[in-house]
């Protein structure tokens, strides 16, 4: 359960008859609904915040993930030079 804080009731204080009387939807609305538009603006900026997190965590991720690929790959072609130049003296003493 999330528990508002003082600020968030006031913002809601200041927004509620800015949604209720519809102001964000009138052409007017920069004078008529400020609050309501702060809040969506805040809004999308968070989430785009939030968006590049995401991304960049994803890219770390694959960036990770190619790394162990490129060393697991390093490592199989090495055992197999190993393996091709592994001398084979059958019966030699």
């Amino acid at each position: 359960m999330k528990v508002q804080t003082e600020p968030d009731i006031v913002i809601l204080m200041c927004i509620a008859s800015e949604l209720l009387g519809q102001a964000w939807m009138k052409p007017d609305k920069g004078n008529r609904a400020p609050h309501v538009l702060l809040v969506s603006k805040r809004f999308n900026e968070v989430m785009a915040l939030q968006y590049i997190y995401l991304l960049t965590c994803q890219i770390s991720r694959e960036i990770r993930m190619c790394e162990r690929y490129k060393k697991i790959l390093l490592l199989t072609l090495t055992v197999r030079a190993l393996e091709y130049f592994r001398p084979t003296h059958s019966g030699c003493t």
